[in-house]
């Protein structure tokens, strides 16, 4: 009986899905997608997680998640999700992945009121997805109508109570979705995709971009984001509202991506197509570099993180950016009706006499911001450093002896900022602002560039790293030249470990995940071109950081 209802279904669908009772199964075109995601042979990515453990105390994460319950004194620390996560990596499970291979996630944020809509598509389901959709139908949900009418033979089931997601079975193709027009949607999808790459342009669709990227990828994931059918609703997560408005004032036309391991490095991959009609309107924009000086300057030992971001010395980019950081601003509906915050800023400054216009935006070609911690507590701030690059030694001496000391009486407000010699090499004399949230406010010049640090630690730490770039963070995020890429325009680095630590209370400072600390950092690389931005996010060396973390649990070296 399964076989000939298989089978009607796939004549069915051969017709052309001829049958709309209802008003379902319509002909014009499927609306579009605001992200679409993308599996290409997972199991080999799974194949490549195990590798790292090849040699190790553990033959898998499963097994070392097993030994670390076996021996720790509270084994729901790490909490139910992350540990279904890890336990999915083993071999045996390893094989089973393949099923998921080109299966795909569409979501739609574009709707009025602002709930997304989605659909997934298994297309070579094993049974695995099949059963799991009865199983959990048994349990919560139900039958519905089928799609199009009684007799069409798409059925669908409803994995929980009225409104809870439904699913439907095509052969081997399983669609689940939010709703029933969802897999309306899937089945047009399915319908008229021939598999033919379209040819790209200006109106590049999710489904040519991933079909000329599916050729440059073996294994991992890919991603198409269309940031023009991001609609949030008034009463959305502010956060959600900024990054909508973000990305429409970076003119973002659409985002495409992939994410895979290869080897010892996990890779993240992002081109991201400009509105070519509006940046035409500009003028030509001046190139600018990360210079590897300017990373010489952050103290590696003790950082959570670090951006440096080179600017295009022109009255238009600094025009452009504050337009930007206007559009984020007044997504908040408290802060609507603001003034624009160029014009607050310079109104702020003039209170103490410096004219940001003249003193600083002329002369600032980039910028290098740090925030340190404590070695013992993640996630914990202690400490921060900001260095402004210019374009001259005069007017970096200007800025660290009367613009930035006049600004600093804003923050903290002393009148009279202190000469303190010696606390910071230079070339000239360290000057403490003051006092911010019990941490001394210093700030000095190197050259033509004006160190500001938050913290007498990063002070220290500033002074021993000076002519010392083994011990700066300069080795750890640069290495573009080796991969033949030219300078970024902006450089960033992240260290999880010192950001965050599954564990709680005392253990959350155990010598395996200080470890973890102690390896290299997430590294962030991108450049720009007139109408497209390339970005690279890579973390390398993770075979190393998987064996030195296994050392380090009891459980493992047992």
């Amino acid at each position: 009986m399964t076989s000939v209802l298989r089978r009607l279904r796939l004549i069915v669908m051969a017709a052309g899905m001829s049958v709309s009772p209802a008003g379902e199964l319509r002909a014009e075109p499927p609306s579009g997608e605001t992200l679409v995601i993308r599996l290409v042979h997972p199991e080999r990515q799974a194949a490549e997680v195990l590798r790292l453990f090849d040699g190790s105390r553990a033959p898998h994460p499963a097994a070392a998640l097993a030994a670390w319950k076996r021996a720790t004194l509270d084994p729901n620390q790490l909490g139910k999700p992350l540990e279904a996560v890890i336990a999915l990596f083993n071999p045996e499970m390893a094989r089973e992945w393949g099923v998921l291979h080109e299966a795909e996630l569409r979501l739609d944020f574009s709707a009025a009121g602002g709930k997304p809509r989605w659909c997934a598509v298994v297309p070579r389901d094993d049974g695995t997805v099949a059963a799991a959709v009865t199983a959990q139908r048994l349990t919560d949900g139900g039958e519905e109508l089928p799609l199009g009418g009684v007799g069409s033979g798409f059925g669908v089931e409803r994995l929980g109570p009225p409104g809870a997601w439904v699913a439907t079975q095509i052969g081997d193709t399983m669609i689940l979705g939010s709703s029933r027009d969802e897999l309306t949607r899937a089945l047009r999808r399915i319908r008229g995709d021939t598999g033919a790459p379209r040819a790209a342009g200006p109106g590049e669709s999710a489904e040519s971009a991933i079909a000329g990227a599916l050729g440059r990828l073996d294994s991992g994931l890919l991603f198409v984001l269309d940031p023009r059918r991001l609609s949030v609703p008034g009463d959305g997560a502010l956060g959600w509202r900024r990054a909508a408005e973000l990305f429409r004032g970076l003119e973002c036309r659409q985002m495409q991506g992939s994410l895979a391991l290869k080897g010892e490095r996990l890779a993240l991959e992002v081109t991201t197509l400009l509105d070519r009609d509006a940046r035409a309107q500009r003028p030509a924009a001046i190139m600018a570099a990360v210079e590897p000086g300017w990373l010489e300057q952050v103290p590696s030992a003790g950082a959570m993180g670090v951006v440096s971001v080179a600017f295009e010395p022109s009255a238009a980019f600094w025009s452009s950016a504050f337009e930007v950081a206007d559009r984020v601003e007044r997504a908040d509906p408290a802060r609507a009706d603001l003034a624009p915050l160029r014009g607050r800023l310079n109104l702020l400054a003039a209170a103490v006499g410096v004219r940001l216009e003249a003193d600083l935006w002329p002369h600032l070609r980039g910028l290098t911001a740090s925030i340190m911690r404590d070695g013992e507590q993640p996630g914990v701030p202690t400490g921060a450093l900001l260095v402004l690059h210019v374009d001259a030694e005069g007017a970096a001496e200007r800025l660290a002896t009367d613009v930035l000391p006049r600004l600093g009486t804003l923050v903290t407000g002393k009148k009279r900022p202190e000469e303190r010699p010696g606390v910071a090499a230079g070339a000239g004399d360290a000057k403490k602002l003051g006092m911010v949230s019990g941490r001394a406010l210093t700030v000095w010049r190197r050259g033509r560039d004006v160190l500001v640090a938050w913290g007498d630690d990063v002070c220290t730490a500033c002074r021993d790293v000076t002519g010392r770039p083994e011990r700066s963070v300069a080795p750890l995020c640069g290495g573009w030249a080796r991969e033949g890429k030219r300078a970024p325009q902006r450089v960033g680095a992240v260290w999880p470990a010192r950001c965050w630590s599954p564990a709680r209370g005392p253990a959350a400072a155990s010598p395996a995940w200080r470890t973890l600390a102690e390896g290299a950092p997430v590294v962030w690389w991108g450049w720009n071109e007139a109408t497209t931005a390339f970005d690279t996010v890579h973390c390398s060396g993770l075979r190393e950081r998987v064996h030195r973390f296994l050392d380090q649990v009891p459980a493992c070296r047992q």
